[in-house]
């Protein structure tokens, strides 16, 4: 592959967190800069938008579309991130979580972003959670992923798209919190055991509201993983279904170890870069 000067990242603790797939080290050779701008914690609102804001302060430099690469890793569908009124104080402000890549400088005003991170059971939240329809949280993340993928083809960017794990199939163990009631992202793909969600529906054959916008996605940018038991799966599948061991950083920290981030890179993302560029 011929040298790229940036390669530009988002994503959410799958992506941020020291030694994931988006180490520099890994990219060293291809690369003269990767700037991550993956945040812990975020969902997929703040990822798609931290790719279109960077981009276009690149591109604003003078940098070319042909000097940058984008890889996009996607996030649960259950992870709301909204701009609320300072005065009322919600905790967990996009700005107060881990990240390597500083959030661009706002002016002041009475607003900040924040996002729930899976805390549905506190302050605001349980309240936005009544009235938000699984759907609706399925519709967000379709957006987001539309409108970078969108932006990014309106540029010329060369991008590649691919999910922390499951959340396009409807499961059957529900995460234990919030609105999240029956669907998607099953419980069970997050343990010890290889997840199978061959038999499950896809949210897109569900839900008549979004199906059109689940068919805009270009699937020539967007890896997924596939075998006899898994459907659009993502890295984490892949993970559990190739590794034989050192699936996680810890028995009681299911997020990829660096083992598991570091064979991901040689093994998918890299061949995904070396496709879109040839």
């Amino acid at each position: 592959m011929s040298k790229i000067k940036y390669l530009v990242v988002s994503g959410c603790s799958y992506t941020a967190n020291d030694g994931t797939w988006a180490s520099s080290v890994y990219w060293k050779d291809d690369y003269s800069k990767v700037i991550n701008l993956a945040i812990a914690g975020v969902g997929n609102h703040v990822i798609s938008t931290r790719i279109i804001e960077e981009i276009d302060k690149l591109l604003n430099k003078g940098i070319s579309p042909e000097q940058i690469d984008v890889i996009v890793q996607w996030s649960g569908l259950h992870r709301l991130d909204v701009v609320v009124p300072k005065k009322d104080k919600i905790p967990r402000s996009i700005s107060s979580l881990p990240m390597p890549h500083k959030l661009k400088k706002r002016r002041d005003n009475d607003n900040i972003w924040v996002t729930d991170a899976g805390r549905v059971g506190k302050t605001i939240w349980p309240d936005l959670y009544k009235i938000i329809s699984d759907e609706q949280f399925f519709i967000f993340t379709l957006e987001n992923i539309l409108r970078t993928q969108w932006y990014l083809k309106s540029k010329k960017i060369k991008y590649v798209m691919f999910t922390g794990w499951d959340i396009f199939t409807h499961g059957e163990d529900p995460l234990p919190f919030g609105k999240s009631s029956e669907i998607m992202t099953s419980a069970n793909q997050f343990s010890h055991e290889i997840y199978n969600n061959i038999d499950n529906d896809l949210l897109a054959d569900i839900y008549i509201w979004s199906s059109d916008l689940w068919d805009m996605i270009d699937w020539n940018n967007f890896w997924t993983f596939e075998n006899d038991k898994v459907k659009y799966g993502g890295m984490l599948q892949w993970i559990q279904n190739t590794l034989p061991e050192n699936w996680y950083a810890a028995h009681n920290d299911l997020h990829p170890s660096s083992e598991a981030h570091k064979k991901f890179t040689e093994k998918v993302l890299t061949t995904a870069i070396e496709i879109i560029n040839n």
